[in-house]
């Protein structure tokens, strides 16, 4: 219920600043992307890196006079 309250929150401060003109159907789709977006979240934080943990990939620029 927790989530949902957050969802509830997060959508409200949304509506205020940019809802002015949306639609019900509207504010459902938000609704749901600020649900999977927490649910991501939470996800991502229970994956225990430790210090040494770099990035899956490294971004190497291509530079044509190399």
């Amino acid at each position: 219920m927790a989530k949902e309250d957050e969802v509830q929150r997060l959508l409200e401060n949304l509506r205020t600043q940019f809802g002015a003109n949306w639609g019900d159907d509207q504010l459902q789709a938000v609704r749901e992307r600020l649900a999977a977006m927490l649910d991501a979240g939470e996800q991502m934080r229970k994956v225990v890196l430790d210090n040494a943990t770099g990035p899956l990939s490294v971004f190497i620029p291509y530079r044509r006079d190399e």
